[in-house]
Parts: structure tokens; sequence; C-alpha cells
């Protein structure tokens, strides 16, 4: 099809020369007719024709061919050329060469939108022989010769802007198809990203509730080890066997905190830092993981911005990358690490690709690795987000690593995207959401003296419906000093609220219980005592994010199961400090 701003082209294929002029003259020449003028005012419009020195003439391209064979030949060059005719007049008789039909059955093959007048002085064939053999077209009219100049005119203009409106609806109807098809393959990745979202969702329910449990056992088993241990000298053998046994506690922990982060039951822990303190902070630990073939470089911009993000995670999502860019490399390469600022305008690095969710409206701190290793194929792109999808070697991957960084940028209100093909390396971007600036503290201030830290004459509520970990508690706090009210769920913690209003100094609720929540119980604390302090323990909670209820005021505090014993104490002597400092100010 032709573009609207290319200047119509006329083919006249005619044995008489005479013809040809006779065309010229009608169509591109003054012609002293007025009846020729007033066809064109007739079809314009008074106000819409060109005029020319009181003639008027079309801005079109004529061009001649004698014989039918000549005429084919120049639609195929004009064709090729992006340049074809908007029309051709054809006569019927054109010995020696082919007939007008022949003629036409070929321009067609060369142009099947070409536009085609018949002129004859001779009924050669009926209309009927002539559709029977070209076919029904509206692409096809007869003139008679001799023809009446304004009709020929009438003709021309009315076929041109014919030819016109067929182009202009032809890109429209492309240009809908191609925004159709970006839209279908937007919505396909939108609906992957929806799908890999639900799993995993659906495996964080599962690892969010085996976590509970799993923290109250580890709970019971530090627990009771460190009181075993403190019965023992340092210098005989079982005190050094419950050390191992701690050990293993600790290492137990850890698992279970990468089961929550990896389901996002545990909440970022965010803080506002300067975006290039996540790759200080993750080079230092990559460098040694590096072999001495891959050759690393590191790109800053001169004013990152600040960003809230949970440092640990964050690094820790680019670790994940930066290993598998290095496990892609194994002949050693180029790993690349940028960091730099974009705009929310600034579409470039938008691209919405496999597994990714798409950003809301942000100015964004991005975050690249890119690598020239092994690549990818678009099969495995579109997967490598899947939890427990892995392409490496059995024994050599969890499968979790990407999950990991998927659910952690989702969680810092971000996105992630990646670029790669076989053979060619792949490039991940990490978009973080710019904030303005850092949030000052404004807790009170506190003892600074760590060693106060450890006991009380307090009174602290204990909220907890596991009675091992209740018990191991309420022990740890009255070895110290406190006077511990005991509550075995939120219900009875709120009966214990109502039977001591003035007693209770700190209030330590288990977050999930029987009847009432730790958040139920927080609540209708701050109704009968606003300003006592409260800290919460959980193995999980799966709401702390959601929860409007939940979010942790000046004089709330969140601990994670299981607890050291000291961390406990501490954290109570925090609390109980930063309360007394504020009262005094």
């Amino acid at each position: 099809m032709i573009s609207n701003e290319t200047k119509p082209r006329i083919l006249i294929i005619d044995d008489n020369p005479s013809i040809h002029l006779d065309f010229r003259k009608i169509l591109v020449a003054d012609t002293e007719s007025q009846n020729l003028l007033d066809a064109a005012l007739a079809f314009f419009g008074d106000d819409d024709a060109p005029q020319d020195d009181g003639g008027y003439k079309l801005d079109v391209e004529l061009d001649s061919a004698h014989q039918g064979e000549e005429g084919y030949q120049k639609t195929l060059a004009a064709v090729e050329e992006g340049r074809p005719y908007t029309l051709a007049f054809c006569d019927m008789r054109m010995p020696p060469g082919w007939d007008g039909l022949t003629t036409i059955e070929h321009l067609w093959k060369a142009d099947p939108h070409l536009q085609v007048v018949i002129c004859s002085a001779y009924s050669d064939s009926t209309w009927s022989e002539i559709t029977k053999r070209l076919g029904r077209s509206d692409r096809l009219l007869i003139l008679k010769k001799p023809f009446d100049n304004a009709e020929v005119m009438q003709l021309a203009v009315a076929l041109i802007e014919k030819r016109r409106l067929i182009s202009l609806a032809s890109l429209k109807r492309e240009e809908l198809e191609q925004r159709v098809e970006e839209r279908t393959v937007q919505l396909k990745e939108r609906d992957q990203a929806l799908r890999q979202k639900r799993k995993l969702e659906a495996l964080g329910s599962l690892a969010g509730g085996i976590a509970h449990e799993f923290n109250n056992l580890l709970q019971a088993i530090m627990g009771y080890t460190n009181f075993a241990m403190e019965d023992l000298c340092q210098d005989e053998q079982p005190y050094d066997d419950l050390s191992h046994a701690m050990e293993a506690t600790s290492r137990a922990t850890a698992i279970t905190a990468e089961l929550l982060k990896f389901s996002r039951q545990s909440p970022p822990e965010k803080s506002i830092r300067q975006a290039n303190e996540i790759i200080d902070t993750m080079t230092v630990l990559l460098k040694p993981l590096l072999s001495s073939r891959i050759e690393m470089s590191v790109e800053m911009c001169d004013d990152p911005g600040f960003v809230s993000v949970d440092l640990d995670q964050l690094s820790q999502a680019l670790m994940n990358l930066c290993i598998n860019a290095r496990d892609a490399m194994e002949d050693g390469g180029k790993l690349s690490i940028q960091l730099y600022r974009q705009s929310s305008t600034d579409k470039t690095d938008c691209a919405r690709r496999p597994g990714s969710l798409e950003c809301g409206p942000s100015d964004f701190v991005v975050i690249a690795v890119t690598d020239n290793g092994s690549g990818m194929s678009e099969d495995i792109v579109e997967r490598i987000f899947e939890p427990f999808y892995t392409t490496k070697e059995v024994g050599k991957g969890t499968g979790l690593g990407l999950s990991m960084v998927f659910g952690t940028l989702e969680d810092h209100g971000g996105c992630v995207t990646v670029e790669s093909s076989e053979g060619s390396g792949s490039t991940f971007r990490l978009f973080l959401p710019l904030v303005s600036e850092p949030v000052e503290d404004s807790l009170c201030p506190i003892a600074s003296d760590e060693s106060a830290w450890t006991g009380g004459t307090e009174t602290i509520l204990l909220a907890e419906d596991d009675a091992i970990v209740r018990q191991i508690t309420a022990r740890v706090l009255i070895s110290e000093g406190y006077t511990v009210i005991e509550a075995v769920d939120g219900q009875d913690a709120i009966s214990k609220i109502n039977e001591n209003p003035d007693s209770i100094q700190l209030a330590l609720l288990d977050i999930i219980m029987p009847h009432q929540s730790g958040h139920d119980v927080a609540r209708h604390l701050a109704e009968v005592s606003p300003e006592t302090p409260v800290i919460f323990c959980t193995g999980y909670d799966a709401a702390l994010n959601d929860d409007a209820g939940s979010e942790l005021q000046t004089s709330q505090r969140l601990i994670r199961k299981p607890i050291y014993p000291s961390t406990l104490l501490q954290e109570v002597r925090r609390m109980l400090d930063s309360h007394l400092a504020c009262l005094t100010l």
C-alpha cells in the first residue's frame, strides 16, 4: 500500500501516442474547458478545489507504456521501488502484443491493489465476459472512447481519493493489529507474573506455617539448653556438648530465617540508605567468590539518591544474581554492575519481561547486573523466577535464588526485569523506588550501658499460648527479678489487663494466639494504659505487612523467635528504660 505522503502515480497503457497526449492535457495541463473546471469544483467544493490561473490540474505523476508487456514491467518496477501506481488507464486493443484483459491479469499479479480503468472504442467484450475472466472487482471500471474530459478528470480524482482512503484504513488496521499484538504479549507476561506470584504465596503459606511451629520448638531447645549450661562448669565435657547443640540450634534458626525470607512472611526491616551502600555491602562479600578469570567492573552515578531497603535482603538478592552470573561464565568473562537513576517518564529499560510485575509510577534507582556468559533461551527465561526451577546440576542449586530476588523486589515496591539470549549473556535489572530523604529516628533516648539491660523489678504481662515457650520465657524473666503475669492466650491476656490495670509496666505478647491475637491485646492495652510499652514475639506473622493495625508504634517493638535469653532481657530492659526516659522528658 502507498503512504499518504506519496504523490499519486497514473500509468497510461495504450498503443496510440496521441492518447497519451490527451491524458496529459486533461490531467496535468491547464484546460480551456470551463466544464472541466466545473467538474472539479463539483467534486471538491468551491473552497477546497486547487486553483491555478483559472484552470485546474492534478498534482500527479503520469507514466506511459505502449504495450501491455511494457505496462506490466513498469508496474513490477514501481512496486519494487515502493512507489506503486495508484491507477492505470488500459486500452483493450494493443496489437501485436497482449490485449487489455491479458494485460490487466498480469497487472494484478504484479500489484493486487492497482485500480484499473478499461478504455475501449468498441464492445470487444461484454461486462459478463470481463467479470467471468477477471472476476468481480471494485478495482475495475470501464471508460468508453472517445471519452469526455470531465469524466476522465472525475474518474482520476475519485480513484485517487479512494486509494488514499484505502491506504489510510490499511495503516490504521496495521497500527491496531500491532497494538493488539503488543497488548496480548503484555497480558500474557502479566498472567505469567501473577501465576508466579500465586506460586510463591502458596509456598509461602506452607513455609510460614512450618516456620512458626519450628521456631517454637527451637525456642524450647534453646531455652532448656541454656538453663543446663548455666549449671555446668565451662571446662566440663557436658558444657562443651551443649555448646555444640546451641550452635546447631543457631544454624537451624538461620535456615528458618531463610525459609521465611523466601516465603516473604518475614517482612523486610527497612531503613533509609544511600543506594550505593547496597553495592558497597555486596561487593565486599562477592570478590572472594569470583575466580581470577572473571573481570568485575562497578559503575555508579554521582548522586544515586536514597532508597528504603532491607540492606541484608537486597545485598543477598544481588549476591544471588552475581553468583548466577559467575556460574554462567565457566571459562571466565566480564561481570558488570551498574547503578543509575531513572525517571518514571523514561521507559528505556522498562520493557516488561516474563516473571516481572510492572512497577508503579515512581522515580527509580536501577541496579543492572550484566554478564557475557552462556545466556538463556526464551523458554528458560520464562521460568527462571519459578520456585525450585533450576538449570544447574543436581546438588548445585536449590532453585530458590531468583524466586527470592523476585519476592524481595516486590516487597520493596520495585520489580525485576531480565534480558537474555543464548550465547549473548544476560542482564538483570532491579528497580527500587527513590525516597526523598532519610527519616530521623524518633525513639526516645535510652540507657547506653548494656550491662544494665539484664534485670529489674517491674511487672510484665507475658501472653504465650505455647506452654513450653511460656514457661521458659517466664523462668528467664523471674530469674532476673521481674514479676511475671502469665496469660495462656489472647482472651486470657485481656482479662489479666482488666484485673491489673495499674500494675503492668510492659507487655510481652505472642502475635499468633487463639481467641485474640497479640495485636488485639495491644489495642486493648492501649485503651486501658496508653503509655505501656509492648514487645511482640513471633515465629512469623503473615498479616504483618497488610494489617494497618499491626504497624509498630514508637512504644512497640518486634522480636522474632527463637529468642536467646540475653536478647530477651536486653530488649525488655531497653523498652522499659526508653519508656522511663520519655516520661522524664
